[in-house]
């Protein structure tokens, strides 16, 4: 058996393997095998390759409005024209963080990512901006298609041990750098979080990111409610049957069957509870600005704890 190797610089992308079947492999035929897969590599390094990494008018155009050296709808709009950019209505921009905490990433392994990605998301706008990954995605349709996009990169960011931030819907070019911004944030919050997953949304992240930013400006348990304060203490969230009741009840949408199943709990027992809470507390599960301010101060509690 004969094996050639594709490379890229030093790395190793896959090989070719000559097999004997009706006749020995000879001297010659390694020489053609060998300078097959030299020629792939080149084709790979100066074709596919090169396409997605070269710094390309459009993703020197996209670097501009991401690190905020081009601003204002007309310039950019102008500069997009000109470049004859066709996009489809919904914007979105997913990041993906390909530092590593152990290692130095070297450029060669950072155009690799690239090419990863690139090769099995069939998209062209991608470019390196401090340390991440930055794509720009678009799309027909809102959630359905995006969904359909993240699918195929859950594999490669599994099997590179990466995370995505993807940023929420927007319309216009000229807004990327601030979702941009929202994709980096979805990945920080979920880090901070000790999140579990691969795959991170901004929109599901976006109360969590506002209560960090109060956080680091004031005392973030002056959002508790009283309620809570009344049903344990701040540390008891976990240990507290009433406190877990109501952060369930309410994760829930009051439905006491499904709180029931979610806490492994008898259907009375957790209607039993929710009436001590009315007793102790006097909530009022009718008023929907107090929900809010309930839910608020459980997200408010996971930061207090993290923290």
């Amino acid at each position: 058996m004969g094996v050639g190797k594709i490379k890229y610089g030093s790395d190793i992308l896959g090989y070719i393997k000559l097999l004997e079947v009706n006749k020995k492999i000879t001297d010659a035929d390694l020489v053609i095998l060998r300078a097959f897969a030299y020629i792939l590599s080149i084709t790979m390094k100066t074709g596919h390759m090169n396409k997605a990494i070269s710094n390309s008018q459009v993703n020197s155009l996209l670097s501009s409005i991401v690190s905020g050296r081009l601003s204002g709808e007309e310039k950019i709009s102008k500069q997009a024209k000109h470049l004859e950019i066709s996009l489809k209505p919904n914007l979105y921009v997913f990041c993906v963080d390909i530092r590593d905490k152990n290692r130095v990433i070297s450029k060669s392994n950072r155009e690799l990512y690239i090419y990863i990605f690139q090769e099995s998301f069939n998209r062209e706008h991608f470019l390196l901006y401090d340390n991440m990954l930055v794509i720009l995605v678009d799309t027909d349709k809102s959630k359905k298609q995006l969904d359909e996009i993240i699918d195929s990169f859950k594999v490669s960011l599994e099997k590179n041990d990466l995370i995505l931030g993807c940023s929420s819907c927007f319309r216009n070019l000229s807004d990327m750098k601030t979702y941009y911004e929202q994709a980096c944030k979805a990945i920080s919050v979920a880090r901070r979080g000790e999140l579990s997953g691969n795959i991170f949304y901004y929109d599901a992240l976006v109360i969590d990111d506002m209560l960090d930013t109060f956080a680091a400006y004031d005392n973030i348990k002056v959002l508790l409610h009283p309620a809570i304060l009344t049903l344990g203490e701040v540390g008891e969230i976990n240990n507290n049957e009433f406190l877990t009741t109501l952060r369930e009840y309410l994760h829930t949408s009051r439905d006491i069957s499904k709180t029931a199943r979610n806490l492994h709990v008898h259907y009375n027992t957790v209607k039993y509870r929710i009436g001590k809470i009315v007793e102790m507390t006097g909530i009022d599960f009718n008023d929907y600005e107090l929900m809010l301010r309930l839910q608020l101060s459980f997200k408010a509690l996971e930061i207090i704890k993290r923290d």
